[in-house]
């Protein structure tokens, strides 16, 4: 687990984290490989191909994601309970990757659903959300939330994403987030935590909008990030710009 296994979703899915020691967690709905009535998490070892149920979690959720921290244990972040579309929770619970136990974090500013995380400076997690999948928060954008504190910080500005499905995050050397989405139409945004701001990015010249269903960002050795949805891009964080992948 390095630095780019930190602070995004497994292969594009939210609700799955890798980690350090190889396993999988997964939180987004039973796997099929273990006894699993009540939707509980589970851990997955590919080297053995068994699974296993984490201790139960504090609040019962499904559609939430996954953020797997630097230091090895991961955070769990929106979603509701099962059956309650619109009733989104603002608890955070933190899975032990040692003990395999769950337990309250801390809680966000507001009930609301969270699409996508990034990893910041000091155990901060940039939060994305959107309006149309918020349960009862009433309002997209983003937050802050503070693993060490337990507590978030709402940012005053955030882009809202017209596609909230397919968003992906990931944390930039220079300590800034990418964030980007794909579907019908591309859009990204650079978070910069020194004055809170969002810079929109441009798409490339020449891209074709698609209807990817998921998406996923992977660093290349040279700090560069592939950007994997409906057309493969390659974001470069000095320039500030993607560009597109030759024959992708």
């Amino acid at each position: 687990g390095g630095a780019a296994d930190a602070g995004f979703a497994v292969a594009g899915r939210p609700g799955r984290a890798l980690l350090d020691d190889g396993r999988v967690l997964v939180g987004d709905g039973p796997t099929g490989c273990v006894a699993n009535e009540n939707g509980d998490p589970e851990l997955l070892d590919p080297a053995t191909g068994e699974a296993s149920l984490t201790g139960p979690m504090t609040v019962r959720r499904t559609g939430f994601i996954l953020h797997k921290l630097a230091g090895g244990d991961v955070l769990a972040f929106g979603g509701f309970p099962p059956g309650r579309l619109a009733d989104s929770t603002d608890a955070v619970e933190r899975f032990n990757s040692a003990t395999g136990q769950w337990t309250l974090a801390g809680y966000l500013t507001g009930r609301r659903n969270v699409l996508a995380s990034c990893e910041l400076a000091g155990g901060k997690v940039l939060l994305m959300t959107n309006a149309e999948q918020e349960g009862l928060s009433g309002a997209g954008g983003a937050e802050i939330f503070d693993s060490s504190t337990g507590g978030s910080e709402r940012l005053a500005s955030a882009p809202h994403f017209s596609q909230p499905a397919i968003v992906s995050g990931a944390p930039l050397r220079d300590g800034r987030c990418l964030i980007a989405r794909d579907g019908a139409t591309f859009e990204a945004a650079v978070y910069n935590p020194a004055d809170k701001t969002f810079t929109m990015i441009a798409p490339p010249s020449g891209m074709r909008p698609g209807n990817a269903e998921g998406a996923a960002l992977s660093e290349l050795p040279d700090g560069s990030w592939l950007y994997l949805g409906s057309t493969p891009l390659i974001f470069d964080p000095q320039s500030g710009a993607f560009r597109l992948v030759p024959g992708g």
